[in-house]
């Protein structure tokens, strides 16, 4: 009882040293953990969010950044892009009136939270509207998520009533309207793809404790390599890992990620070590299959594969490293996985990954077993001994 305590409080202490030496990754890469903004990156993104707020649209804003080499300002932006909604109230709220016409704004919402209230060309006296500025009324929703502002009760401006309550009137009909538009949390979730995916991932988890046939075997590598991987592109990799460490998993889209993830991380304490590499992963599975051609495989000598064990070792260790300081997270896209995304995998991932799969004939899976930056992940993140 006490050797299966200290095996398992030794998992638990592998676990979360690779959980934060990825977090580190995770903070250099995005700012974030668990979508929560970690350090001072306010004033950042606050130019970057005034800049795409202002630009005719995001994507021009991070073209500009990135052609004037502004590549801080850029990496930004891509994110201010993405993560940015900007709202104009011009055709929604055009029946609120202030004191001499309409009141006009643009709202950015950033990350699920007001960013930024801007007044647009108007015909309200410019002295009048200037006290709306002075007295910080389009700052009062910064921050409010769009529920929020919608109930927020903001007061008037003295001085400025019939401005200040048509500004008042317009940002809350204009968020409205956006909230109203946006599908229903659960909205586009269950799908057949998803549903298929998801029982094929299931029966990979649960074959090899309930059959041990060849046949089925293989039956069960072919659905992994073409729902898993080629169907659905769902598969556990660095970026997965990153991201998930970054902006956490919606349940719109991160219902298969969270099983592979669980399959991964948690299995090893069930006394399944490498359960996901050697069952689910769609490219152990391609790598296995090609393999099936030919019956008699070469084996490295001890001292060979002590030395390519350590190459692997040391390839996952720099990538760490060099990612931690917050340089080289382009890397984590020359995984051979992309190679599932064929209209997005570059020339250079289809290769590589067609190599491995060609040398799997002859040795059994050469990529997981000598390469796979993830598969490292997976294995110093249990318990070996």
């Amino acid at each position: 009882m006490e050797m299966m305590n200290n095996k398992i409080l030794n998992h638990v202490m592998q676990l979360v040293t690779c959980a934060l030496l990825l977090t580190a990754v995770a903070i250099n890469k995005n700012g974030k953990v668990a979508g929560c903004r970690i350090g001072d990156n306010s004033s950042h993104t606050e130019a970057a969010l005034t800049d795409a707020t202002n630009s005719s649209s995001p994507e021009a804003a991070l073209t500009d950044a990135t052609n004037s080499g502004d590549l801080a300002t850029a990496g930004s932006l891509a994110a201010a892009s993405g993560d940015t909604v900007v709202l104009s109230s011009i055709g929604i709220a055009d029946r609120v009136i202030g004191y001499a016409g309409t009141t006009p704004v643009e709202i950015a919402i950033a990350n699920g939270r007001i960013a930024r209230v801007t007044p647009l060309k108007n015909d309200e006296s410019p002295t009048f509207f200037k006290s709306l500025t002075d007295e910080g009324l389009f700052e009062r929703w910064n921050g409010m998520t769009p529920d929020e502002a919608i109930n927020a009760n903001v007061d008037a401006v003295s001085g400025a009533t019939y401005s200040s309550a048509a500004v008042i009137s317009t940002v809350r009909l204009t968020v409205a309207d956006y909230v109203d538009s946006q599908p229903s949390a659960l909205s586009g979730i269950f799908s057949w793809k998803l549903l298929i995916t998801l029982l094929v991932t299931v029966c990979a988890v649960l074959l090899p404790f309930i059959s041990k046939s060849r046949t089925a075997r293989l039956a069960q590598l072919a659905l992994n390599v073409a729902v898993i991987g080629f169907w659905s592109h769902s598969f556990i990799s660095m970026s997965l890992i990153i991201n998930t460490i970054s902006n956490g998993l919606s349940l719109s889209t991160g219902i298969i990620p969270a099983v592979l993830l669980l399959v991964g991380f948690v299995m090893p304490f069930f006394g399944k070590p490498s359960h996901y590499c050697n069952h689910v992963c769609p490219l152990g599975s391609l790598q296995e299959l090609a393999g099936a051609v030919k019956k008699h495989k070469w084996q490295p000598s001890a001292t060979l594969l002590k030395w390519l064990n350590g190459l692997r070792e040391a390839l996952w260790i720099a990538l760490l490293l060099v990612m931690a300081v917050g340089a080289g997270f382009d890397l984590m896209d020359y995984e051979a996985f992309t190679v599932f995304m064929l209209d997005q995998a570059s020339p250079v991932v289809i290769v590589m990954a067609c190599a491995f799969v060609a040398l799997s004939v002859f040795t059994p899976r050469p990529y997981c077993r000598f390469v796979c930056p993830t598969g490292s992940t997976l294995k110093y993140s249990q318990s070996t001994k």
